[in-house]
């Protein structure tokens, strides 16, 4: 009978052992994918944990990244980059963490599409001064009334106009063959 319980206990142990093991979450490292750092999700999506600053004036995030649809923009991901003054979401993004966009002084406005339910403290429209956030003056969110984007406007004392920010003229580019 004892040998037959040290089996036992041996064996009840590697269960237990495999058991906590299945209920610790599954963290994937960041990956990288041209500008972008990103993590997989438990769910195999995509959260963007961070922008590589290249320089680039307009910024459009992609709705996959690494064959994974990208659903969130992590916290503080593209804080601090101030060469970009357009930014493109995509409708396959619906959250957006706290401090996100914190800092990106060349955006005065940003269209969040429909499909955004979360969007984190301070993450538009603010810059990081002597420890605090301060509002951009003038920011403006574009988007779909009764949605996340009208609630982080009102909320945060933005100005918020139902559509989509307007085009700029200096941005429209013609071939050969329209002339």
């Amino acid at each position: 009978m004892g040998k037959l319980n040290k089996i036992t206990s041996a064996l009840l142990s590697v269960i237990m052992v495999i058991g906590i093991f299945s209920a610790i979450p599954f963290v994937a490292s960041a990956a990288t994918s041209g500008s972008y750092e990103y993590s997989v999700n438990s769910d195999n999506t995509a959260k963007i944990t961070k922008y590589i600053d290249n320089g680039s004036k307009t910024v459009t995030i992609p709705s996959t990244i690494g064959g994974y649809v990208a659903t969130e923009i992590g916290s503080q991901a593209f804080e601090n980059c101030s060469s970009f003054n357009s930014v493109t979401i995509p409708s396959s993004i619906t959250n957006i963490g706290e401090f996100a966009f914190r800092g990106c002084t060349g955006l005065t406005s940003v269209t969040i599409p429909s499909t955004v339910t979360q969007i984190g403290n301070y993450a538009f429209g603010y810059i990081y001064s002597n420890n605090y956030s301060v509002k951009i003056d003038g920011f403006t969110v574009y988007g779909t009334k009764g949605t996340a984007a009208e609630k982080y406007a009102y909320s945060n004392g933005f100005n918020f106009v139902e559509g989509v920010a307007a085009v700029d003229p200096t941005e429209v580019k013609l071939n050969q063959s329209s002339l």
